[in-house]
């Protein structure tokens, strides 16, 4: 199973948990979009597992919820193995209310969740001694993209090859899913403010994803064939020139009554590639030429449906562009997939 399935199914059992939240509001979840890979070991003995942060907000009815206090947990989800085999780990404690379990441990400990057979449990205690955490709490406080690239802080090469990675690659897990319905500088957070390596997205919960309470009208649509993919480009672009697409606006870009409309960006976004590809000194040619494939979309042969949940146009997606990024960042800084996803945090060269 892929991950992208595993993170729909992860949704689908953690929703029905807070059904019985008597909460004073909503709970918000953010999940890390930078994650790493463990392979069979003592403690996780049936094949490769994935490791994410989660952070939970108490419910709260006043937004924003910066005053608030996010608890951490660490959420264990299985790629392969022997998943369907037993209806709980050995020795797990199968999670029933959710919001409830994650806001207060009476040991203190970090909470250890594992998706297995449609449900959550709790493997706190079955984690060897020298892996238990105590449990933390950050602050609620958070920076969105935005904030990286219309401030003061100037991306280093380095930094920008390194989230363009990271951006790219969660494409094909979140995107067009119900972790990150919308897919923009608002949707992507920070929880250290000047790392590029740390991202998360937000959800919020008890929500329903109803694609059709999104749709846009005819005279609104969209001309891309996929919208989540012209959004990256954009961020893509947005990350290259350390600037906000709306910055760059023209009336040009704008319909005859002077709006904001649903091409608006890409209009603008194809408007700016002349001058960007001749200002090299400060973006790669080939960062340049994944971003004008996120913008045109060309790359796929027609008779593939350019949707994300189609596991053939995923593939396209990965070759035209996140490997060409992956490859950037190898002979720029000799930085691997694997390795981008255990470095530190705050690659400052």
């Amino acid at each position: 199973m892929e991950l992208r399935d595993i993170l729909h199914e992860l949704y689908r059992v953690v929703r029905p948990l807070w059904a019985a939240c008597t909460c004073a509001g909503n709970h918000r979840v953010r999940l890390a979009l930078v994650y790493s890979r463990v392979h069979s070991s003592p403690s996780y003995p049936d094949g490769e597992h994935i490791h994410f942060k989660l952070l939970v907000s108490p419910g709260c009815q006043v937004e924003p919820i910066a005053s608030t206090n996010w608890h951490h947990n660490h959420l264990i989800l299985t790629l392969q193995g022997s998943s369907s085999a037993a209806a709980s780990p050995p020795n797990g404690i199968q999670v029933q209310r959710f919001c409830e379990f994650v806001s207060e441990r009476k040991d203190g400990l970090m909470p250890r969740i594992r998706l297995e057979a449609n449900s959550l449990w709790d493997i706190t205690r079955e984690i060897s001694a020298a892996h238990l955490v105590e449990q933390y709490r950050i602050t609620g406080m958070a920076t969105p993209l935005t904030a990286f690239i219309s401030g003061s802080h100037e991306f280093t090469r380095k930094e920008k090859l390194i989230l363009s990675v990271v951006l790219a690659h969660n494409v094909l897990y979140f995107c067009d899913t119900p972790w990150l319905r919308e897919w923009d500088k608002e949707q992507v957070l920070f929880d250290q403010p000047l790392s590029a390596t740390a991202p998360y997205v937000d959800a919020y919960f008890p929500a329903g994803f109803n694609l059709a309470a999104t749709a846009q009208t005819d005279a609104n649509r969209p001309v891309h064939p996929c919208p989540s993919i012209l959004a990256l480009g954009i961020l893509l672009l947005e990350i290259a020139v350390n600037s906000t697409i709306e910055s760059k606006r023209t009336r040009k870009d704008l319909d005859s009554n002077g709006n904001v409309t649903a091409n608006t960006d890409q209009f603008t976004a194809q408007r700016l590639l002349p001058s960007i590809r001749n200002d090299l000194n400060h973006i790669d040619d080939i960062h340049i030429e994944v971003i004008e494939a996120c913008l045109n979309c060309n790359f796929y042969d027609r008779n593939i449906r350019p949707n994300l949940d189609n596991p053939d146009f995923r593939q396209k997606v990965y070759e035209n562009i996140i490997r060409p990024l992956e490859l950037l960042l190898f002979f720029g800084f000799k930085i691997t997939p694997t390795q981008l996803y255990t470095m530190p945090r705050s690659p400052r060269s």
